[in-house]
C-alpha cells in the first residue's frame, strides 16, 4: 500500500538545511527520518548547488502480478511508457530553490497495471528573512495510478507519506508545508510548521482525507555539528462521505548529529495520543459454499488509544555514493482502506555513479494497523528495486530496473505479489546517468 517515489539527493536531500552555509540559521525541528517524506522522481548523482537538468524517457515494460481471485489472478502483460521531467536547484546568499517535476503516460499491462499518467511535481525555497527569521515553503504533488513504481521513505515522517492502496486505479496526493524559525541566539532557536494535506482515491471502497496539522519545536544547538529539540504536534484527519474524523497529539524530543561532514545521525522519541470516531462502510465477506463474496456493511468506531512515537535514521553523502537508512513509529491518515492507523516501517536507498554509470537500490517494510475500528486489520508490505544506467553518448543513455513488491492481506482479500522489469532509453541536457525509479 504504500509506495512513494524517490530521488538520490533522497527525499531528505531536498530540505537540505542552510545550516551548512549560513551558520546563523537555525537548525531543522524535524529529524532527517522526518524529512524524507518528499516524493522526488527521478534518481541521479549529486550535483553543484545550481544545475539545471532537462530530460525525457521512454521505456519498456513487463509486469507479472499473482493477485488472488479478489484482485482478478494471475497476470502477465507488457506495456509502453514515455514522458520527461526537470530537476533544478538554485543557492543564492540568503536562500535556496529546489524544483522536481516528471510526467509520464503508460499503456497497460494487465489489470493490476493499468493505462494511466503519471505526475509528481516537488517545490521547495527557503529564505533567510532577517538574521534571526528564516521562511520554509514547500509544496510536494502528484497523480499516481496503480502500480506506479515508488520507494517509500515516507514510512517513518510525520504525515506519513503517500498512501495508495490497491483498490484504487489512480491516488492523487498534494501536501504544503510552511514553517518559521526563529534565532533567539547562536544555540538556542524556535520553529513553528503548519501542514495541509489532501489524499484521493477514485475507488468506492477507499476513503480519501484531509488532514491539517501544526507543530512548534524550541531546539539547542550543544555544538556545531549536535542539536537537541523538544517538539509538540497537533495533526487532525477529516474523511470523505462523513466517514469520521480522528487527531493526534504528539510530543518528542529529538537529536541529530553530523559526524565528520558525509555523515548524518537523527533520533527522535515521545509519544501519541490518538482519538477516532465516524461510521464507515467496511468490507467483509460472506461465504456461500466455497466462494467469498465481500459485503459492504456500516461499522460505528470510537477509539482513543496512546502509542509510543519513535523515529531514527542515519546517512551518508559523498560524492559518488549516497545511501540512507531510517525507520520509525508514528501515526498516519490511513490508506483508505484502513482509516487512521499505526504505521511501523524501515526503508534505505543507496546510490553509487562512477564514469558514465550510476547502480541504484533500495527497498522497504511497512505494517499498517487500523486504530480506528476495534478489530486488529493489518497490512504488511514490502518492496525491493535495483536499478542499472549508463551513458551511450553525451546525451543518451539507457537503463534497466527490476522492482519485486509483496502486498499482505487487506482484510478479507488475500495478498499479492508483482514482478517488474522495466528497460529504455533516455535523452538528458546533462551529461549524467540518469535510473528511473
Amino acid at each position: 500500500m504504500f509506495r512513494p517515489v524517490v530521488c538520490v539527493i533522497i527525499a531528505a536531500g531536498f530540505s537540505v538545511s542552510l545550516a551548512a552555509q549560513q551558520p546563523d540559521i537555525p537548525p531543522q525541528a524535524q529529524t532527517p527520518a522526518d524529512n524524507a517524506g518528499i516524493p522526488t522522481t527521478l534518481m541521479r548523482p549529486m550535483e553543484r548547488a545550481n544545475y539545471i537538468n532537462i530530460f525525457g524517457f521512454a521505456n519498456g515494460i513487463t509486469d507479472s502480478v499473482d493477485a488472488g481471485p479478489a484482485f482478478t489472478g494471475a497476470n502477465t502483460g507488457t506495456a509502453f511508457e514515455g514522458g520527461g521531467g526537470i530537476t533544478a536547484n538554485h543557492d543564492f546568499r540568503t536562500g535556496t530553490f529546489s524544483l522536481g517535476y516528471t510526467g509520464d503516460y503508460r499503456t497497460q499491462a494487465n489489470p493490476q497495471f493499468p493505462k494511466g499518467t503519471q505526475q509528481t511535481v516537488n517545490v521547495l525555497f527557503r529564505k533567510l528573512l532577517t538574521r534571526r527569521w528564516t521562511l520554509s515553503v514547500q509544496e510536494n504533488a502528484g497523480i499516481y495510478p496503480l502500480g506506479n513504481p515508488f520507494l517509500q521513505p515516507g514510512v517513518t515522517t510525520q504525515s506519513g507519506g503517500i498512501q495508495t492502496t490497491s483498490f484504487a486505479t489512480q491516488t492523487k496526493f498534494s501536501g504544503s508545508t510552511v514553517s518559521v524559525a526563529y534565532q533567539k541566539s547562536r544555540r538556542l532557536s524556535y520553529e513553528f510548521t503548519g501542514t495541509l494535506t489532501v489524499l484521493r482515491y477514485n475507488s468506492p471502497f477507499s476513503y480519501g482525507n484531509q488532514s491539517i496539522g501544526g507543530s512548534g519545536s524550541v531546539l539547542y544547538r550543544l555544538n556545531r555539528s549536535t542539536t537537541v529539540s523538544g517538539t509538540y504536534q497537533y495533526s487532525s484527519f477529516l474523511y470523505e462521505n462523513n466517514a469520521g474524523t480522528a487527531s493526534s497529539n504528539t510530543g518528542y524530543l529529538s537529536l541529530s548529529q553530523t559526524l565528520a561532514r558525509h555523515w548524518t545521525l537523527g533520533i527522535s522519541g515521545g509519544a501519541t495520543h490518538t482519538n477516532a470516531s465516524g461510521t464507515a462502510e467496511v468490507p467483509v465477506g460472506v461465504q456461500i459454499g466455497s466462494v467469498v463474496i465481500p459485503v459492504l456493511v456500516l461499522q460505528h468506531y470510537s477509539q482513543a488509544t496512546n502509542l509510543p512515537y519513535a523515529q531514527g535514521s542515519v546517512s551518508y553523502n559523498l560524492r559518488r555514493t549516497v545511501w540512507s537508512v531510517s525507520g520509525g513509529e508514528s501515526v498516519v491518515p490511513g490508506n483508505g482502506f484502513f482509516l487512521a492507523s499505526r504505521s511501523i516501517g524501515v526503508s534505505g536507498v543507496f546510490s553509487y555513479n562512477w564514469r558514465r554509470s550510476n547502480i541504484s537500490a533500495g527497498g522497504f517494510y511497512s505494517r499498517l494497523t487500523s486504530i480506528a475500528y476495534a478489530s486488529s486489520n493489518k497490512v504488511n508490505t514490502a518492496d525491493f528495486q535495483i536499478s542499472y544506467a549508463t551513458n551511450l553518448t553525451r546525451y543518451l543513455g539507457t537503463n534497466v530496473r527490476y522492482e519485486h513488491v509483496d502486498y499482505g492481506n487487506i482484510g478479507i482479500y488475500s495478498a499479492r505479489s508483482d514482478n517488474r522489469v522495466t528497460f529504455g532509453l533516455y535523452l538528458s541536457s546533462k551529461s549524467i546517468p540518469l535510473a528511473i525509479f
